[in-house]
């Protein structure tokens, strides 16, 4: 986590710190490879339980209860570094292109 925010920290200051005809595109390049490639892909979640399970009956299992109470467990914690994340960035750009991942255009 700390490389991760040091990195962070890193790539705002780039582009705080540059010129706007270089921070806008570092901006958009960090978000397509970065929060795109690879960030969405580990805040995706795809829950294992089913109205019916495989025996027909209506009632989840123990095991998918607590598989459903992990997911919901790490939905938060995945909610968490997103707000830490928008809170650590200073930067108008860094900060668009963050938003403009997360809540689209």
């Amino acid at each position: 986590m700390v490389t991760f925010f040091a990195w962070t920290d890193f790539c705002d200051d780039l582009i705080s710190k540059a010129h706007e005809s270089i921070a806008e595109p570092v901006a958009a390049e960090i978000r397509q490879h970065f929060f795109i490639k690879t960030f969405e892909k580990e805040l995706c979640i795809t829950s294992s339980i089913t109205q019916e399970d495989t025996n027909g009956h209506s009632e989840p299992s123990q095991e998918d209860k607590e598989i459903e109470a992990l997911n919901g467990h790490t939905v938060s914690i995945k909610l968490a570094l997103l707000g830490q994340i928008w809170l650590h960035i200073k930067s108008d750009g860094f900060a668009r292109e963050f938003s403009k991942w997360l809540l689209g255009d």
